[in-house]
């Protein structure tokens, strides 16, 4: 149930009767700059503080009267001071808030030699910091804070939304993710939900923890042994839930061989070149502003990462999601772009190995795809149209005549589309696959199922962004006369009630 924001209308209330001079931005007198220092090691650490008025705040590490560092945001912290890697020198972790609501806090861990050596830089978006643990009983500590993955996904509330844990260990002279080194720890957190309105949180926490404590099979019997809405609701993600997880662990790998913090723009995990063995696809920026597609890997302890495997001219041509890890019969993983360096879609599937990638043609999996790509380019084109850059004519011309080919490319496959009702080319604006997996393979037949979101513009339509209902996409595809073919697939509604707010 959504409530409406009780605050901004008395906020627009209590504006309007402040006198104009005390509305107006050139009259902000900023306040008081408060001071403070405090000694770690051999620097004093100074915050300079005024809340969130102007000049920023700062935390400078001095070394004799003299700042060797200085870190500036909204707010800023001196969380904590001690010997965290056990190599008798200090550490300090310093913390930013960006303000916001529930967002956005950067940590910085430094090592206080001379100079002072970072050794840990990390969004932890929501989670306002780290927390100091011994999880091995031996050696540096760890340090903990959440893994945001789900917040607000899948329909949750941020209240209902669950922190996974991301655990940070010290290797080879950085704290780097180690949260899946540590399975007992990650089974430990599962326990029932304590607040019945926010029971799908729980339950969807409970689930991922399991999966990325390597606990596959245990997480799928936990959710068929829950009933009701419960089971309903996990079931209706649990698909895009297992994309989402795919990363889970691995999403520092990119920063550990020195792509910056904000130089990633997307990234997916699998089994690619070794059953059982993870690595990870990432999307990374590369200097003067193009962008590559790189594998990373864990060898002998160490995260090493490929030449590009494939290039973009720019960061801004990647789209949203990256693509789509999806297992195979052999215990490999293929990889599914979701290319859209043309202005339509296109999902080549890849088979990925260390060095390259080897596009799949007559496969079932690639086969299974086509109509996807032409159905995401309709709705990508049409809703194209509705952008607040697009103010002519003549633009709209061109828009019009790329929907137009892409309907004559799309329309044959409503033919071989069991649920045809589902899909009107002529309006379709949101065509959006989530998640595909294989669910059945052999010689001669297979199946590829997957939930997809679709959406139809409405006549006074006048954004971009398409409304969808879910749907459960089913491809079923047959080797004939020695080529893989589609011979039918359907679009079914997939059904299951909303987050749970039984206190309401």
């Amino acid at each position: 149930m959504r409530r409406p924001p009780i605050l901004l209308p008395a906020l627009a209330a209590l504006l309007t009767t402040l006198p104009p001079a005390a509305r107006a931005q050139d009259t902000f007198t900023p306040g008081p700059v408060k001071t403070t220092t405090s000694r770690c090691g051999a620097y004093t650490v100074q915050l300079r503080e005024n809340g969130f008025g102007d000049p920023q705040d700062s935390v400078s590490l001095l070394l004799n009267g003299r700042a060797v560092l200085t870190l500036k945001d909204e707010m800023v912290g001196r969380d904590h001071c001690g010997d965290l890697t056990g190599d008798g020198v200090p550490e300090v972790i310093l913390t930013q808030f960006s303000g916001g609501a529930h967002c956005c806090t950067t940590v910085s861990v430094y090592s206080l030699t001379t100079p002072p050596r970072r050794i840990l830089h990390t969004d932890t978006q929501h989670s306002g910091g780290v927390s100091v643990l011994q999880l091995d009983g031996r050696g540096p500590k760890e340090l903990v804070t959440g893994d945001w993955r789900f917040a607000y996904a899948y329909d949750l509330s941020f209240a209902g939304s669950p922190a996974l844990p991301l655990v940070y260990s010290y290797r080879g002279g950085q704290y780097v993710d180690t949260t899946r080194e540590y399975p007992q720890y990650l089974l430990n957190q599962v326990t029932p939900p304590e607040y019945p309105e926010l029971a799908s949180g729980t339950h969807l926490f409970n689930y991922a923890v399991q999966v990325i404590a390597g606990r596959t099979a245990q997480a799928e019997a936990y959710v068929r042994s829950l009933t009701g809405p419960d089971r309903a609701w996990l079931d209706n993600y649990l698909p895009d839930i297992r994309q989402n997880l795919s990363s889970a662990g691995l999403d520092d790998w990119p920063q550990q061989t020195g792509v910056p913090l904000d130089g990633v723009r997307g990234a997916v995990g699998g089994a690619f070149t070794t059953p059982g063995k993870l690595d990870l696809l990432a999307a990374v920026r590369e200097p003067g502003g193009a962008a590559s597609l790189r594998m990373y890997r864990q060898q002998a302890g160490k995260v090493t990462a490929s030449g590009p495997l494939l290039s973009f001219p720019s960061a801004a041509a990647l789209d949203w999601p990256l693509g789509f890890t999806v297992p195979r019969a052999d215990g490999r993983a293929d990889f599914v772009l979701n290319d859209t360096r043309s202005g339509s879609v296109r999902y080549p599937t890849y088979r990925v190995t260390a060095a390259s990638l080897q596009e799949r043609t007559n496969d079932p999996l690639a086969a299974a795809v086509k109509p996807l790509a032409e159905l995401s380019s309709v709705a990508r084109h049409r809703a194209s149209l509705y952008r607040a850059s697009v103010k002519t004519g003549e633009q709209r011309q061109v828009i019009g005549g790329r929907i137009q080919a892409a309907v004559t490319r799309a329309a044959p496959w409503l033919g071989t589309l069991s649920t045809p009702e589902v899909i009107k080319l002529s309006t379709l604006g949101n065509f959006t696959v989530n998640a595909l997996e294989v669910t059945r393979e052999n010689t001669g037949n297979a199946l590829i199922a997957g939930t997809v979101d679709v959406g139809h513009v409405e006549p006074d339509q006048d954004s971009e962004y398409v409304l969808a209902e879910r749907y459960t996409l089913a491809v079923f595809v047959e080797k004939r006369g020695g080529t893989w073919t589609v011979t039918r697939w359907q679009l079914t509604p997939r059904t299951g009630p909303g987050p749970l707010y039984r206190g309401e």
